[in-house]
């Protein structure tokens, strides 16, 4: 299935490329982070595949590889169906009737989001007995798709509560920066939810990487929120984000001094 949501996205963006950069132009809100921050995929997908391989492996040699459990790669079975499915309904959201591309699209992601957060708390990888070689072919890969979803999800889920609530309401056309004309311009917050947001994630994401000892699924929030157009809240949910990093990495290197 991570082929098959591989092989989706690209012939997604082949039929859509255009309508998805436009779809997501048209609808940028003021977390939306810049264009650059999506290169996080080049290396989640082939972190992904070489899991999976690695994984393979274990069938040959039981004591040098590890095979994450039955009910982890089932969820991120369906993390993947969803992640292919997003693709496609994103594209067409760009259509007279936007909000049944774009609550199809919120629903898929925010499915993914779920689901491949879930393998990771039954996967459990960052605990004391975990192994160097469990952690490096699963349990990082796993938490690095897991922490990416969660930020696109909530992108897509505000899209569409925006789009529902006010079609006007949304920044109508790829605005440029003359300093920097391959990136479209990030509004200035619209409202208190809409500008808190990013701070709310970084403190339920912190929360779920301290109790996990999982210093992984915090970084792509620390990374997208890096590409956010900066102001006070902004700043404030990367320094309570970072605090969350140095506190999961001290936990984790103390749970397995102390086993």
């Amino acid at each position: 299935m991570l082929l098959i949501g591989l092989g989706l996205s690209l012939l997604g963006n082949w039929l859509y490329g255009g309508m998805i950069g436009d779809v997501s132009c048209r609808y940028r809100l003021s977390y939306s982070p810049m264009n650059g921050a999506f290169g996080i995929w080049g290396l989640i997908y082939p972190y992904m595949i070489a899991s999976i391989l690695f994984q393979f492996l274990y069938s040959y040699d039981s004591n040098s590889f590890y095979v994450a459990r039955f009910w982890s790669n089932l969820l991120l079975f369906v993390a993947w169906t969803a992640s292919g499915a997003w693709t496609f309904f994103f594209g067409v959201a760009d259509s007279p009737n936007p909000e049944v591309g774009l609550g199809f699209a919120a629903f898929f992601l925010l499915l993914a989001a779920i689901t491949a957060l879930s393998a990771v708390f039954v996967e459990q990888g960052f605990r004391a007995d975990a192994s160097w070689t469990r952690i490096l072919t699963v349990s990082i890969p796993f938490s690095l798709y897991a922490g990416w979803l969660i930020v696109a999800a909530s992108i897509n889920v505000g899209i569409f509560v925006t789009i529902s609530l006010n079609s006007n309401d949304t920044i109508a056309l790829c605005e440029r920066d003359p300093e920097r004309p391959n990136e479209p311009l990030i509004p200035d917050p619209r409202g208190w939810v809409d500008a808190s947001l990013p701070l709310v994630l970084a403190a339920v994401v912190s929360v779920l990487s301290i109790t996990q000892f999982d210093f992984v699924l915090i970084l792509p929030i620390i990374w997208a929120i890096s590409f956010m157009k900066p102001d006070n809240v902004k700043i404030v949910s990367i320094i309570v984000a970072c605090l969350s990093l140095i506190v999961s990495i001290v936990l984790f290197y103390q749970s397995r001094l102390g086993r």
